[in-house]
């Protein structure tokens, strides 16, 4: 199921992992297994599907290492279903977890939050935020643009990931929040 999820066959992918499933696995497997089906959603942008899974994967596996990977895969689907209040409340607490899954982590959780609250039209809040994220994680974002129409909101900044920035095992395993 992983390696057709690698290679971006997310029928077989998905067709693997629900047989699984179905075949009741001891917990670790059964969170690897649900793990990736969330992912699948979030590659195939089936936010609908992602947010239930990510759910049951906290609320089944509350103590995993894994566990601020389930919470961005909850307040992503929040963001992309476009309930920007909720998403920046999951995000900002997502801002307190001790740690993520990598050191550009807290960049990257940032980096949707100022996203979240620009969609709010809270520049204020979006400005001083989007600009820390260069100058404390130097070498793995950049500024891409001014985006013309927040100009007259304190110019916030678009940022979006370096083309030859190492890539992080966050933004590895889901392209798609990249430069979002």
């Amino acid at each position: 199921a992983q390696r057709a999820y690698e290679a971006k066959n997310y029928a077989r992918a998905r067709e693997l992992v629900t047989s699984l499933l179905a075949a009741k696995p001891a917990p670790a497997m059964r969170e690897n297994a649900l793990y990736l089906s969330g992912q699948i959603s979030v590659a195939e942008e089936k936010w609908d599907e992602s947010r239930p899974t990510f759910e049951t994967l906290v609320r089944e596996s509350p103590q995993s290492k894994n566990r601020p990977m389930f919470e961005f895969g909850i307040a992503e689907a929040i963001f992309r279903q476009g309930d920007y209040p909720a998403s920046e409340e999951r995000f900002r607490r997502l801002l307190q977890q001790p740690q993520g899954p990598d050191p550009s982590w807290p960049a990257v959780v940032r980096l949707r939050l100022a996203q979240t609250l620009c969609h709010q039209e809270k520049w204020k809040d979006a400005y001083p935020i989007a600009s820390q994220i260069e100058k404390e994680f130097p070498g793995t974002f950049y500024v891409l643009a001014r985006e013309p129409r927040f100009l007259h909101h304190s110019e916030v900044l678009v940022l979006a990931r370096r083309p030859d920035a190492p890539v992080s095992r966050t933004a590895g395993r889901a392209p798609e929040r990249r430069g979002q």
